[in-house]
């Protein structure tokens, strides 16, 4: 008989050993990564765990209570919420054969829909792994699943200097002349190394007049140092002693994770960003790992990462609406305290009630 359960921080223990016997390392995956968002007040971190026999899967997501005015306006009980993963990639991860996996995953959302219908969820998104292609078998079982953006693969299958061969001709430069300007590596999580992040990282936001999402506060890199430790990997390029370029990586395994990075807007010509990419890549090489995940982003962001790599990823997000009428209801009633109209095809921002405009 298939089960079905859900696991809060508390039962940590139990989610480890189920991550150990699907035989993931992702550190996204692990309660500690959730707790961090729970801490950060995005919700209620939990996973679920559904096994039919030998076979398993574990799913963490933030449960997410809906504002309770919100609720009201739309003539809602109270109660009600929805499901996110945390930011970054996620999805659900089992020890199931690939021929296999379609018919598992059917009984797994059929089940996971009928628990999460009969709690009060209205609506799910998932960013799924493009490292694990963990989208795959949920076809036709969510109410969308769609190709989101490309993600860049940087491969450590070669010795120093063939990395940088592959680089774009354009990268080489930039990283010869970092190097030949004194630009150097550093790697080390430090507090003063943390708060220079933070800094930099506020400059490239303003930079970029980043107000949204990703702008996130000092609070929320300590959160993530303080519960991920050596999990998380904090490398700096400093010229003369001055930190111009600092990034966050995960340990997920084989590969590393490039979270986020951050620069002085005032030493781009410097080039320091190409150079730590780079070093981290040497670095990363000379410790085991197999392959750094560049991920994607805008445009011009995905382009600056295409320069070190050709090896490109699909990344697929998932949404799915349990409450077709909630939905409709609470986005109307979001939309109309923003003296706006809304229609189901006239925002594909997801969930529609949670748009910030």
């Amino acid at each position: 008989m298939p089960e079905l359960s859900l696991l809060t921080i508390a039962d940590h223990q139990s989610w480890h050993v189920v991550l150990e016997r699907i035989g993931i390392r992702d550190i996204m995956f692990q309660p500690c990564y959730a707790e961090v968002f729970e801490r950060y007040g995005e919700g209620r971190a939990h996973a679920v765990v559904y096994r039919v026999g030998n076979h398993e899967l574990l799913y963490p997501f933030i449960l997410r209570p809906i504002d309770p005015t919100l609720l009201d306006q739309a003539g809602l009980s109270a109660g009600r919420f929805d499901l996110c993963t945390p930011y970054g990639y996620g999805g659900y991860v089992h020890n199931v054969p690939a021929a296999q996996a379609k018919p598992f995953l059917a009984g797994f959302r059929q089940a996971f829909t009928e628990r999460m219908r009969a709690h009060g969820a209205v609506s799910e998104f998932i960013r799924f792994q493009p490292m694990l292609r963990n989208h795959l078998g949920s076809e036709g079982l969510l109410t969308s699943l769609s190709l989101h953006s490309l993600n860049i693969v940087l491969s450590l299958d070669a010795n120093d200097d063939e990395i940088l061969r592959r680089c774009r001709a354009s990268y080489r430069q930039c990283i010869i002349k970092a190097k030949a300007a004194g630009l150097e590596l550093r790697q080390g999580m430090t507090p003063e190394a943390l708060t220079t992040f933070c800094h930099l990282y506020d400059l490239t936001m303003r930079k970029h007049n980043q107000t949204g999402y990703l702008n996130f506060p000092e609070r929320f890199f300590t959160l993530l140092a303080r519960a991920l430790g050596g999990d998380l990997l904090l490398f700096s390029i400093e010229n003369t002693g001055k930190t111009v370029a600092s990034a966050l990586f995960l340990r997920c395994g084989s590969y590393l994770e490039y979270f986020l990075a951050a620069s002085d807007p005032e030493a781009t010509a410097e080039h320091p960003n190409h150079l730590l990419i780079f070093e981290v890549a040497k670095w990363a090489r000379s410790e085991g790992f197999k392959s750094i995940h560049l991920g994607g982003g805008s445009e011009t962001l995905v382009f600056f990462k295409k320069g070190f790599s050709r090896d490109i990823r699909e990344y697929f997000i998932g949404k799915h609406i349990f409450d077709q009428d909630a939905y409709e209801r609470l986005t109307v009633a979001h939309y109309r305290c923003a003296n706006r109209d809304w229609t189901p095809s006239s925002d594909p921002f997801f969930p529609g009630y949670r748009n910030k405009f």
